[in-house]
């Protein structure tokens, strides 16, 4: 079981780092030097939002309202900000855009880890959980809504919640019904609630 959590964790961290040095190509690591077509709410909507969610919590004060928003708006009530997503805390230590770097890095990881905890849930053996994390670590879902940090998000945590289930239902316990709680709470924060609904 080790050897197999070793080739899944590899495998998940080669997606990552194949969206890294693959995935960025076009326009750098930092996301700065071009912006792919069709691509306008990264930048006018989730980095200002992101800078300006963080630069409150950094001051100590609690973000519930955007005056820059038209002609001001609510903003911890809107969930794609994913002020309260526990990982986003990382806004709060990096600047805006390696902090979004950092994320999407993480999150491809971390969809790659939980599609191969899924796989060996279903039964499958070490080399299948490792392809499953390579092939949803690559997949439309992961690398194709980088530009929707939300979504990405919420979509890295589909793998793990569709686990933690079966593991609730093969398994009932409270420490499985734990997890299952911890994970669908941790999807819900991400602030993407389409992928939730899909989930379900």
């Amino acid at each position: 079981v080790s050897g197999g959590r070793w080739l899944a964790g590899i495998a998940a961290l080669a997606a990552a780092g194949l969206w890294l040095s693959v995935g960025t190509a076009a326009f750098n690591p930092t996301f700065e030097q071009l912006r792919p077509p069709g691509v306008y709410d990264f930048f006018s909507y989730y980095r200002p939002n992101a800078a300006y969610g963080f630069a409150r919590l950094a001051a100590g004060d609690l973000p519930l309202w955007n005056p820059h928003h038209g002609l001001g708006g609510p903003f911890l009530a809107s969930l794609q900000n994913g002020v309260l997503y526990p990982p986003n805390l990382v806004h709060l230590m990096l600047p805006t855009q390696p902090a979004f770097l950092v994320l999407a890095f993480a999150h491809i990881a971390w969809a790659g880890w939980l599609a191969a905890r899924l796989a060996r849930a279903f039964g499958a053996g070490p080399a299948g959980a490792a392809l499953a994390a390579l092939l949803y670590g690559c997949g439309m879902m992961t690398w194709s809504q980088v530009w929707t940090p939300p979504a990405l998000y919420a979509a890295a945590w589909i793998p793990g919640v569709l686990a933690a289930i079966d593991r609730a239902i093969a398994r009932p316990s409270a420490r499985s019904a734990s997890i299952l709680a911890l994970s669908l709470a941790a999807q819900i924060l991400t602030g993407w609630p389409y992928f939730v609904l899909l989930t379900a």
